[in-house]
């Protein structure tokens, strides 16, 4: 029997799930088990020195013993061309998301004794052709052909959407706070298909990861600095802060649904317990979510849809649990959002419903479920051309790597610089700036998602200011003099200067 599968790389999380067509009626769709004890895996790739590359959970638990050899996060690293060193040998970042994909599809494949028939990938709606072309090549990689691209927000769209009639002109706003991002979207329905309005919105390094984070910080102001002072080139005070940062993550998680949790803190010689209410967590999580609705409010302004106009707002991303999400979203928009028990599933179960509606048997009606193809993507906007992009170079493995900032400082990773204030959010009318899209030349057609090919490469031909001809030329007769000095000095024909 004939399914499609769909696949959700997130930065923290992969998910997949399965897509079977129905006679006449919705396609149904589940989540399939990647983890050990959970449907989702983490993004973790690791490199045995003798082994094939591990991925998931077994990635996790090998990454406690050697860090070094680990990857975490580095999706958002796709497109740079400075390799990842894991174990001290270079990887592009699409050969570990690669790995992933490959590990995702044989996991289906074992399960139904054959390969999906369709497969769709979900990739961010703000990334531009470049980093689609790249996304591309890891479907290229791993050999799978007929790999479809949606973005995430129409997955999700069409996950809440399924089995109902899809009006005309409805516009749809999609609130993605994840692992590591959020990313701000609005959709419309044209002829039955959802399309991406104005440009998407996403603030980089603001999700859960900054959350668990707080909490940590949290529990390092309550115990006096006993975290702060863990020394991490000790193997047991670094096993000790993973630990933690787990009790972290688990109190986040339960402060969704308790009103108290209790953190317990194993420190060398001694087990503390501190006490965290959901008033004191939302308090830590405030600055940072009103930062997700300003981005918000900056989607629906770009769309040139007002909130008034808006038909529903989803709720996507294991983050968006969080009860102030709903209440802030809703005092913004003037409406309450919709919401899923299990918002971390939507981009993959959208995903695998729009690939079981690209199989050949199947014929459903468009009001039930979309089909996608060719997908329509928002067009790039201007940004810094990839030769003038610092790489942000990410530790392989955040679990041992990590460190605690002082009380009286924000909480954020340690394994990236701390942006001042002023740039963690956008002041109204500032150009985003995203670095998962690029822009092409003006006389260069954008790409399908579907087309191989090489990154664009319009930079080539930027036009260059009389200003930077003139520091150009300065710097060109200061290195030709300073060589002939030298040369002079080296063959004595020149004298040094007295003192």
């Amino acid at each position: 029997m004939q399914y499609a599968l769909g696949v959700d790389l997130g930065t923290t999380f992969t998910g997949a799930a399965l897509g079977h067509p129905t006679a006449g009626g919705p396609v149904q769709t589940e989540m399939m088990s990647l983890g050990d004890r959970t449907v989702l895996a983490p993004a973790i790739v690791f490199a045995p020195t003798d082994a094939p590359l591990l991925t998931g959970d077994a990635a996790a638990r090998r990454a406690l013993e050697n860090p070094d050899a680990a990857a975490r996060e580095f999706k958002r690293r796709l497109g740079d061309p400075t390799p990842l060193l894991l174990g001290g040998r270079p990887y592009d970042p699409t050969e570990l998301l690669a790995a992933i994909l490959s590990s995702t599809v044989t996991l289906a494949t074992e399960g139904y004794g054959q390969p999906p028939a369709a497969i769709v990938l979900t990739c961010p709606a703000v990334w531009g052709p470049y980093h689609r072309t790249q996304l591309a090549g890891v479907a290229e990689l791993t050999r799978l052909p007929g790999l479809q691209l949606v973005p995430e927000p129409i997955a999700a769209a069409t996950f809440y959407t399924a089995g109902q009639p899809r009006r005309e002109g409805e516009v749809i706003a999609v609130y993605d706070l994840g692992g590591e991002t959020f990313d701000a979207t609005v959709l419309r329905v044209v002829g039955g298909e959802l399309q991406v309005l104005g440009d998407p919105e996403s603030i980089d390094w603001l999700g859960g990861v900054d959350f668990d984070e707080s909490v940590l910080g949290y529990i390092d102001q309550a115990l006096d600095g006993a975290v702060t002072s863990l020394d991490l080139g000790d193997p047991t005070e670094a096993i000790l802060l993973t630990q933690l940062q787990r009790e972290c993550l688990l109190a986040k998680e339960a402060l969704s649904v308790e009103n108290e949790v209790s953190v317990r803190a194993l420190l060398p010689g001694a087990e503390r317990h501190v006490r965290l209410t959901r008033p004191d967590f939302e308090n830590l999580v405030r600055p940072k979510l009103a930062a997700t609705v300003e981005a918000l409010h900056r989607a629906l302004d770009s769309a040139r849809v007002k909130p008034a106009e808006l038909d529903a707002v989803l709720l996507v991303g294991g983050s968006s649990r969080i009860p102030l999400v709903s209440r802030l979203v809703e005092e913004a928009v003037g409406m309450a959002p919709r919401t899923n028990p299990h918002p971390k599933h939507a981009v993959a179960l959208g995903a695998a419903a729009i690939a079981a509606g690209l199989l050949p048997t199947l014929a459903p009606d468009r009001n039930q479920t979309a089909v996608h193809q060719p997908v329509s993507f928002p067009p790039a906007r201007p940004l810094i051309p990839p030769h003038r992009q610092t790489p942000a170079l990410i530790p392989p493995a955040r679990s041992l790597d990590q460190q605690t900032r002082p009380p009286d400082q924000p909480a954020l990773r340690p394994d990236h610089p701390a942006l001042p204030p002023d740039r963690q959010t956008l002041r109204p009318g500032q150009q985003t700036l995203h670095p998962d899209q690029q822009a092409l030349h003006p006389d260069q057609p954008a790409l399908h998602p579907d087309q191989q090919g090489p990154p664009p490469e319009s930079w080539l031909h930027d036009p260059v200011s009389p200003k930077q001809l003139l520091i150009g030329l300065v710097v060109a007769v200061v290195l030709v003099a300073t060589g002939v000095c030298a040369g002079l000095f080296a063959r004595g024909q020149l004298p040094w200067p007295s003192s």
